[in-house]
């Protein structure tokens, strides 16, 4: 018979679990847009970053197997379910789109629902899908879903931005609309008025 030291034989009578057989802390994520006005784009990531940066509306949750996002201009709502099954029944009890419409939906007709999905002021809601703490599906306008796609997006806004009175003088070999900040393909004249074809061809 295996011996237990008596330390651990009162840990195991009181409950008390050692400290290497502790659960992991639960992980905690946010979603978030930054304000009544800008909520058609939800982001995920760390909850304390977006109240830093002055987003209004933030929800923090924590990780699971699943979690179901609904938002629109007046906040955030999440539920988080430990199988796809509980998901999936509950989806379909809420009714969005064709689930409403023809109840049964299985995950793949709820993922096409919820990318298609656009909230709509206070009317209609936008959806989202994670999964282990990954989005699995996102409505909206999806063009940025994580913390480090709006910041490459605002460092890509401030680097063009410098270079505005320089692509105005023609001095780059860019033409530049400056109201959408986007540069279009090379080609713009130099301050000789020549073309980059002319430049290279004499």
């Amino acid at each position: 018979m295996k011996k237990i030291p008596l330390t651990e034989r009162f840990q195991q009578l009181a409950g008390i679990r050692p400290l290497y057989e502790q659960p992991e802390p639960a992980k905690i994520m946010a979603a978030a847009f930054p304000s009544h006005e800008d909520y058609k784009t939800i982001y995920f990531g760390d909850d304390q970053e977006f109240r830093d940066m002055g987003f209004e509306y933030v929800e923090a949750f924590t990780v699971a197997p699943y979690v179901f996002i609904e938002w629109n201009d007046t906040g955030i709502q999440s539920y988080r379910y430990d199988s796809e099954e509980e998901f999936v029944s509950d989806f379909n009890d809420m009714g969005y789109g064709e689930c409403y419409e023809e109840p049964g939906c299985r995950i793949e007709e709820i993922i096409e629902v919820i990318s298609k999905s656009q909230p709509q002021s206070d009317s209609m809601y936008g959806l989202a899908l994670l999964v282990n703490g990954n989005v699995m599906a996102q409505g909206g306008d999806d063009s940025f879903t994580s913390m480090g796609d709006l910041h490459r997006a605002k460092q890509d806004d401030t680097s063009i931005a410098g270079m505005e009175d320089e692509i105005e003088e023609g001095t780059c070999g860019y033409t530049i609309d400056t109201n959408s900040k986007k540069l279009p393909t090379p080609g713009g004249t130099n301050k000789d008025n020549k073309t980059a074809f002319e430049q290279n061809n004499g």
